[in-house]
């Protein structure tokens, strides 16, 4: 079902146009992702911890296995961040070097 749920998103992304992010739209997202990643290095160090002071066997492999699944969960959000959201947003900085990077002098007096 999950599967199911992102090859549609994938097919959503890839059959519309998408507009740029203003700059407070990407200021909220990734206030949101750091959010994220906070919670969830909190949640691998509370997680590694504990493992030590587990005696039962089951309990600590599947605290592992939560562990592993965690660290490696714990590269998506950044991911997001550069790829998807970095990728759709232009900033002023970024329209303004657009603007004046081919032009002689940068509109200065002189050209």
């Amino acid at each position: 079902m999950k599967h199911a749920q992102m090859y549609s998103s994938v097919i959503e992304l890839m059959m519309r146009t998408s507009k740029a992010l203003s700059q407070r739209e990407l200021d909220k997202q990734k206030e949101l992702i750091e959010k994220h990643i906070k919670i969830e290095m909190g949640l691998i160090k509370r997680i590694s911890e504990k493992i030590p002071q587990i005696t039962d066997e089951k309990v600590k492999l599947l605290l592992n296995t939560i562990l592993a699944d965690e660290k490696r969960h714990h590269k998506l959000p950044k991911q997001v961040l550069k790829v998807i959201i970095r990728g759709e947003t232009i900033t002023a900085e970024e329209w303004l070097d657009m603007m004046w990077r081919s032009v002689p002098f940068h509109g200065a007096p002189g050209g």
